[in-house]
């Protein structure tokens, strides 16, 4: 069988924590950042998780990683009535 190779994108803006959370960094935080407000500078500052939808999608962009362990979704206020 081949070697699968890995996305150099992926591999250089998302990680995958021990729990199997996909963390990744906001965009439009590198420059232009003087006309960006402090509140909008210190949101793109910290890393975000991925949602359990587009997780599947980028594990196949990262096929030696560790898989994603199954969650329990989490279901808004509107959804559980």
């Amino acid at each position: 069988m081949k070697k699968l190779k890995t996305d150099s994108i992926a591999k250089k803006k998302i990680r995958i924590t021990k729990t199997g959370k996909v963390m990744f960094v906001h965009q439009m935080g590198r420059h232009l950042k003087s006309h960006k407000s402090k509140s909008q500078s210190r949101r793109q500052k910290e890393p975000a998780v991925l949602s359990i939808a587009f997780a599947g999608k980028i594990a196949k962009n990262l096929p030696y990683a560790k898989k994603q362990k199954k969650r329990k979704r989490i279901r808004s206020k509107n959804e559980q009535s």
